[in-house]
């Protein structure tokens, strides 16, 4: 009998850490996208954006959105999808394709797999597309590769999803899953954002303008 009130009161007190543990998060969830909230503003102000309050009930976010440096920039937190996205310029072309996600498809004709240099980037990005020119160009740009393997050791550990994708597709960033309420990363410190957008939309001109330049 003793042995069963024991084992009783293991149970018990198993399920009290785990609620325990349950409350913690979703209270660390909730001081997260309320800290969200209040810096968007500010964040949009920096970055010489547009801030909308929500007009939806139980969003509490509001939206970002604007031009930023030729590119339309809109960051929705409460978009499960795509919290982040930054569309390509119209005036150029981007000759990369690459995501943290694995590929489902071969690259597309004309395109290869970018040959291995650094494996932070490696790891980072499982899908690393790029046109048949601009793989073959960057072996003799020291300069890019350096500049894509720092981002990758900059922003790898902090990015649950990265896709850029060139042609007519746009640059979108989400960084962890903003529908999941069980995410604990699901909203960023706005101040990781006003660093990561000018670091990511750096890496994008450079590698357009490498693009653009004619082969050495």
């Amino acid at each position: 009998m003793n042995a069963e009130w024991i084992i009783i009161g293991i149970i018990l007190g198993i399920g009290a850490l785990v609620a325990g543990g349950v409350v913690m998060h979703l209270m660390r969830c909730r001081r997260a996208r309320l800290r969200c909230a209040l810096e968007l503003p500010g964040l949009a102000e920096a970055l010489g954006l547009t801030y909308t309050q929500s007009r939806t009930i139980g969003q509490i976010m509001g939206s970002v959105s604007g031009t930023y440096r030729g590119r339309q920039l809109e960051i929705d937190p409460d978009s499960g999808r795509h919290p982040l996205e930054i569309s390509r310029r119209r005036d150029r072309v981007s000759p990369i394709d690459l995501d943290t996600r694995q590929p489902r498809l071969h690259p597309e004709p004309g395109w290869v797999v970018l040959p291995s240099f650094d494996p932070a980037f490696d790891k980072l990005f499982k899908k690393r597309y790029a046109s048949a020119a601009f793989a073959e160009m960057l072996s003799a740009r020291p300069e890019l590769t350096e500049a894509l393997s720092g981002f990758a050791r900059r922003w790898g550990s902090r990015i649950s999803h990265l896709g850029i994708s060139g042609g007519s597709a746009s640059f979108r960033l989400k960084i962890g899953a903003l529908s999941d309420t069980w995410n604990e990363d699901m909203w960023q410190p706005v101040d990781e954002l006003q660093a990561f957008i000018p670091d990511l939309v750096n890496l994008l001109e450079l590698v357009e303008q490498h693009a653009s330049e004619p082969a050495r």
